[in-house]
């Protein structure tokens, strides 16, 4: 049963769904294979629509995703994915994939606690694990505090419908800038 509050916070984002407003939007779902992650994309525009001749978020997420899994950086696998097309033209594309593993932590809460015992060596090891990341030719475009997750073996990443695979200098800058904009407690010398 649906607590009140909850109800409360769903019916505007329901609302909106019921009337084609939401352009993405993810949700959990309990399948006799375990929990699965269902990430939905809505061509709500006639462009969205063309430019979806060419394929959907699903298909290019799911393929960014396995080629990100085979260099053992995605924190969740992908399952497959859905495009519903009216003609050629795509209205929905919706991408299905497994929850991240629970040993992992999102990198936002390990890397505040490392910082707030030691703010040189929280930085050295990041930059470290990203200097790794982008060894293996792997761009983020979209790198953020929730989007990577770490362990033991290093940072992992979910939402990967943008990312690249030829690192580059100015992606490195890029992931640089988002890191100290997005993923850096904000003090003078990341400013």
């Amino acid at each position: 049963p649906q607590s009140e509050a909850g109800q409360a916070l769903r019916a505007p984002i329901l609302a909106r769904l019921r009337k084609n407003e939401l352009k993405r939007y993810a949700f959990g779902i309990d399948t006799r294979a375990g929990r699965r992650i269902v990430k939905i994309s809505e061509a709500t525009t006639f462009g969205n629509r063309l430019v979806g001749l060419l394929g959907s978020t699903a298909r290019r997420e799911h393929k960014f995703h396995r080629r990100t899994d085979s260099l053992g950086l995605a924190a969740s696998r992908s399952l497959g994915f859905l495009e519903l097309r009216r003609g050629p033209l795509l209205v929905r594309g919706l991408h299905v994939q497994t929850v991240v593993d629970p040993g992992r932590e999102l990198f936002e809460t390990a890397f505040q606690r490392e910082f707030e015992r030691d703010p040189k060596k929280a930085l050295e090891s990041f930059a470290q694990s990203l200097a790794r990341v982008h060894a293996r030719g792997f761009f983020h475009a979209d790198l953020k505090g929730f989007h990577v997750y770490i362990d033991p073996r290093g940072l992992t990443f979910i939402d990967l419908g943008r990312v690249g695979f030829r690192m580059s200098r100015r992606r490195r800058i890029i992931n640089l800038y988002q890191a100290l904009r997005f993923m850096v407690p904000p003090e003078p010398q990341a400013q």
